[in-house]
């Protein structure tokens, strides 16, 4: 693709960009703010930085005067701006979006991958800040839930996976000893291994599923483990019976947008310009038409814009509905303090008050409203009797806002409850409501059913063998199996024969025999060193954390597993489509870096000879 082709394509998004920012009607765009924007806008082609950090300065005068915080919309505009500018004149912009919208994440992982492509020490700090700006931004809280519930997901499959296979590797010859004493015990004689190696397919003979041999030998092999590999074991059984679940539920987080009523108390919380909200709460006003709150909902973030008007007629159409509401009521006497309607305002807000509104909040608002009428005696006991119900709260809410009335909006709570007392039905009809879960996919999934099956037959093969034969153990000093129908001494029950007769008893022993021995534990010694470096190059930790030093391999193994799925799956496929397509490639190097510094600082720890 050519250079023209990318510069055309960059225009285009931003433009697009540009009109998703102003795709509500008129009467729902400010038109301070839209008059700013457009001025702005001029300063792009060509780029004039001056000019720009200028427009930029009035844009945010503008906002500042309707207490908004965040133009994410104006500021996706110029990350989508800035992937036609060379990289210098990039930063220029993107600084600017960021001024636009300090917890963009947009602009700051797009800010972060440049400036890691330009090897600066600031862009480590750059990609903290944008993870966090992801993890708290009100926009994606549905595809957030998703993205970081199938990161887990994904991490903790992949330890247990790895765990899993590595336990069954090590305790299968006992396993394995104890189906051939089996087969010896029944007088197979030479067919003792085909009856072994019958037990051990049983499920691919039978079903011919290969995923269900796995969860056999582990469910077989689960009496071997020690009592803490036990409950681990347990745990991950129980994890699996749960992964097509939990599997289902994030896909539908990441495929379910969130709905309007919480998008709209977000962009209140974020004191966020979100104008789509808007629109969204327009379309929906039908289903929520008998319910106040919604309406006290539409008129706040109607008063965030600066859209005065339209908020007193929503504030009224709530009222209508519920005339003793005394939220709406401070809340219309609210907006006719911004306008200037000084005796209408009091007149809503002494309403709220006698009807129990928040005394701090309409008290203070009420004295602001007394004093433009010069009536300064009752301003003066509006404000005492705020005091008097909370001047810790009161000193809170007033906090750099000397003589400004206190704007108060539905929270989250709030907005939750509105959904609420809708019925389920209707919200999941008109698409609030992610659709539910498919039992198919779920509870009957094989992957479900699997773990519980392996989990039951795991518990009844440990309590048959336990009360009846016993286990086969490994020699702690040379690994070899070993039971109690092979074993000859009784000096030691860590301890095969043959290592209870050369380092125990020491005597009667031939040198050459003892030479032997001590070769074969060098090079089990070889192999478990071997052994534990593979694991900790495929997962550094692993391998400290299978062979002796748990803490260490602990500490190491989780951020690795988090680095190495988070650089490879989750950043570029669940990350990277929320945040605009951004370039990720420098972030996902960075990561792979830092699971490349734990890997050699695994290699290089000493591990204790066994």
């Amino acid at each position: 693709m050519s250079k023209q082709t990318v510069k055309l394509l960059g225009i285009g998004l931003f433009f697009l960009a540009s009109q998703a920012a102003l795709a509500a009607p008129r009467s729902m765009v400010p038109a301070e703010i839209e008059q700013a924007w457009f001025r702005l806008t001029g300063t792009l082609d060509p780029l004039n930085p001056s000019a720009l950090r200028d427009r930029t300065d009035e844009l945010l005068q503008v906002a500042s005067r309707l207490e908004l915080k965040r133009l994410s919309p104006y500021a996706q505009a110029l990350v989508l701006r800035s992937r036609t500018l060379p990289p210098e004149r990039k930063e220029v912009v993107l600084r600017e979006a960021l001024r636009l919208d300090p917890k963009s994440p947009e602009a700051l992982f797009a800010l972060a991958s440049l400036q890691l492509k330009s090897f600066s020490v600031a862009g480590i700090w750059t990609t903290l800040k944008a993870f966090a700006a992801y993890g708290a931004d009100g926009r994606l809280v549905n595809f957030r839930r998703g993205a970081l519930l199938l990161l887990g997901v994904l991490v903790v499959g992949l330890l247990g996976v790895v765990w899993g296979l590595a336990s069954l590797a090590r305790v299968f010859p006992r396993l394995w000893h104890d189906l051939m004493e089996l087969g010896g015990a029944w007088k197979l004689g030479a067919n003792a291994w085909v009856f072994s190696c019958f037990v051990v397919g049983l499920p691919l003979f039978l079903a011919l599923d290969p995923l269900w041999v796995l969860f056999w030998l582990f469910a077989l092999a689960w009496a071997y483990f020690s009592e803490s590999a036990k409950v681990i074991g347990g745990v991950l059984l129980v994890f699996l019976a749960a992964f097509p679940t939990l599997l289902e539920r994030a896909s539908r987080n990441l495929t379910h947008p969130t709905d309007p009523v919480t998008r709209a108390a977000w962009a209140l919380q974020e004191h966020r310009y979100d104008p789509l909200a808007l629109v969204e709460l327009e379309e929906a006003a039908d289903l929520f038409a008998d319910d106040p709150h919604f309406y006290r909902l539409k008129g706040d973030l109607e008063r965030q814009f600066g859209l005065y008007e339209a908020s007193l007629l929503t504030y009224q159409e709530g009222l209508r509905h519920s005339p003793q509401e005394p939220a709406l009521l401070a809340a219309a006497g609210t907006v006719h303090y911004l306008q200037g309607n000084y005796g209408a305002a009091v007149q809503l807000l002494s309403e709220a008050r006698d009807r129990g509104f928040d005394p701090v909040v309409v008290n203070f608002n009420l004295s602001l409203a007394f004093a433009h009428l010069y009536n300064f005696r009752d301003s003066d006991e509006a404000i005492a009797a705020a005091r008097k119900a909370s001047e810790s709260r009161l000193r809170q809410l007033t906090r750099g806002r000397d003589n400004q009335v206190i704007l108060q909006s539905v929270s989250l709570d709030e907005a939750e409850g509105i959904l609420a007392r809708k019925d389920p039905v209707l919200l999941l009809n008109r698409g609030f409501l992610p659709p539910p879960l498919s039992r198919e996919r779920t509870l009957l999934s094989p992957l479900t059913l699997a773990p519980v099956v392996a989990l039951v037959l795991a518990l009844l093969h440990y309590l048959v063998r336990s009360r009846r034969t016993g286990f086969a153990l490994a020699c702690t000093k040379c690994g070899r199996t070993f039971c109690s129908r092979c074993k000859l001494s009784r000096e030691s029950q860590t301890y095969c024969t043959q290592c209870v007769n050369i380092f125990l008893k020491r005597d009667m022993v031939a040198p050459e025999l003892q030479i032997a021995k001590h070769r074969q534990l060098r090079r089990r010694q070889i192999v478990h060193q071997t052994l534990r470096r593979f694991f900790d190059f495929f997962l550094p930790g692993f391998g400290q954390a299978f062979y002796g030093r748990p803490l260490v391999g602990v500490v190491l193994m989780i951020p690795a597993a988090f680095l190495l799925t988070a650089s490879t799956l989750w950043l570029p496929h669940f990350v990277q489509p929320l945040v605009l397509q951004a370039e990720l490639l420098p972030i996902r190097v960075f990561l792979a870096l830092l699971w490349l510094a734990l890997l050699v600082f695994a290699q290089l720890q000493r591990h204790p000879e066994r």
